[in-house]
């Protein structure tokens, strides 16, 4: 049996959202996911990759937004199994409350931690970008300095003080090359992101993980560092069985067979 790995991770739930739209769906399962949410942490607790094998995960950051005017009675379950409950009350007359503010900045500040993630971001034809810190009196600083590494200056400064006062458009942002892709209508968003993950997946596990430390290390380093590294990277696969397979599954016209 496989000795599981362990997967740190932080996990914000959108309340409101995730309750009302859960509602219109089975009643039951909005009321479980309200009043049971350590149901939630434990199903997703544990897991399987097809390349990695199982995994579980351990929350670090487990926050809950949630509009304490209709769904205070719901807070008590989340605090009780853990979560820092945020109080993001409505703010117009259709109900519309800051939550997404308030998940904006937690997640950028959980991204800009020393233990890195990694993501491959895409985006819905509706999304909009800002940057709200200093709207509620927060500094912008470690998000902004490493975007301004993919995009140029002059957009991130404006991001930056223009705060939630300006959004800027999925087209805009991938004219900028800030993504790399617009999913329209937005509602395939969630198809288009498992197609993605589906095709990364046909290719080779230590390929990619070479290629990744490669990329990523280099936005450390000056472009000669970066070159020797990466050159590093690639000998390093010299005589991996992936070398010779995949050569040999494109000259057989079949679906190569990579090596975990």
């Amino acid at each position: 049996m496989p000795t599981a790995t362990v997967r740190r991770t932080a996990l914000f739930v959108d309340f409101d959202n995730v309750y009302i739209g859960l509602r219109r769906l089975d009643e039951r399962a909005a009321e479980l996911f309200a009043r049971d949410p350590g149901r939630l942490v434990a199903w997703l607790e544990s897991g399987e990759d097809k390349d990695e094998g199982p995994f579980r995960r351990r929350f670090l950051v487990r926050v809950c937004y949630l509009n304490p005017g209709p769904f205070s009675e719901f807070r008590p379950f989340y605090t009780s199994a853990g979560f820092r409950v945020v109080d993001t009350p409505s703010l117009t007359q259709q109900g519309k409350s800051a939550a997404d503010t308030h998940v904006v900045i937690d997640v950028l500040d959980t991204l800009a931690h020393p233990v890195r993630c990694d993501e491959f971001v895409i985006c819905a034809s509706d999304a909009q970008f800002f940057d709200p810190h200093v709207s509620v009196g927060q500094v912008v600083s470690i998000e902004a300095i490493g975007l301004m590494r993919k995009i140029p200056v002059e957009a991130v400064m404006r991001m930056a003080f223009m705060g939630r006062y300006e959004r800027m458009s999925a087209a805009r942002a991938y004219e900028l090359g800030m993504v790399s892709e617009i999913v329209d209508p937005p509602e395939r968003l969630r198809d288009r992101a498992q197609e993605l993950a589906e095709t990364i997946a046909k290719n080779s596990p230590a390929a990619m993980a070479a290629t990744k430390r490669a990329l990523l290390f280099a936005l450390e380093m000056g472009l000669t560092d970066a070159c020797r590294a990466g050159a590093q990277e690639l000998m390093s696969m010299w005589g991996h069985p992936d070398q010779a397979e995949g050569p040999a599954a494109f000259a057989e016209k079949r679906e190569p067979r990579w090596q975990p």
